[in-house]
């Protein structure tokens, strides 16, 4: 027979957030409305690839949605490929795994 007993709570932790994004990395992209942007991919995939290393924050945005978030890029993994009709050079697609780190506003 059980005469008395403790209950202890903790506060749970703020869960975090896994965001994926494929993203087409190559040296001329053309947006919807045909406008070209020429870049240095590699620069582009080095730069991720030391944000990726260090662990350092970057801000997440979608414009789409007007979210806004506080991210560590969690892995990097690039893909070479020949280009689709819409982009030119060298490049492929890179997946972006991110993992939030701040607390989501509603």
């Amino acid at each position: 027979m059980v005469e008395e007993w403790q209950l202890r709570a903790l506060p749970a932790p703020v869960r975090s957030r896994t965001i994926t994004l494929p993203v087409l990395l190559y040296e001329e992209e053309r947006d919807s409305n045909g406008v070209v942007r020429t870049s240095d991919p590699w620069s582009r995939l080095r730069a991720l690839e030391r944000l990726e290393q260090s662990g350092g924050a970057c801000l997440f945005q979608d414009f789409s949605t007007g979210e806004e978030r506080i991210c560590v890029v969690r892995a990097v993994q690039y893909e070479q490929s020949s280009p689709p009709t819409f982009v030119n050079g060298f490049g492929g697609l890179l997946t972006i795994q991110l993992q939030t780190v701040d607390v989501e506003v509603a």
